[in-house]
């Protein structure tokens, strides 16, 4: 991500959250890092790598059970992007607990703001899941 915007931060462009050693790039953050990976299985998605990106959106949202799916998916995206971010800047080891907590927080915060209680029945089962 800073490779592209000249900004070095580390001394590699290697994806902080996984031992691969692999560049990190939008693709692999997000959906095919071994840490995000286990974090998309926490929530059933096992994503197909072979598809192009918006084919694999559309592929998962479309079997995503009970709704919800594009709230959930930015809001689990937006925690592995914090996640990231406080192994960079606060040097805090990537863990699937603190993850989950930062997505239930915001999950949590999502329904508190719905008004919709059917929306918040949504949220309730996708956070009891969790």
């Amino acid at each position: 991500m800073f490779r592209r915007r000249q900004y070095t931060i580390n001394s590699s462009w290697d994806c902080v959250l996984c031992p691969d050693g692999k560049e990190e790039t939008l693709d692999h953050l997000f959906f095919d890092c071994l840490f995000s990976r286990h974090c998309w299985t926490s929530l059933g998605i096992a994503w197909d790598m072979n598809l192009p990106l918006f084919d694999r959106l559309r592929q998962v949202s479309t079997s995503w059970r009970g709704g919800l799916f594009w709230e959930t998916f930015i809001l689990a995206a937006w925690s592995l992007w914090q996640t990231r971010n406080a192994k960079i800047f606060e040097n805090k080891a990537p863990a699937l607990g603190h993850w989950k907590a930062r997505l239930k927080t915001d999950l949590a915060l999502l329904a508190f703001r719905s008004q919709k209680e059917e929306f918040k029945s949504k949220l309730a089962i996708i956070l009891a899941a969790l």
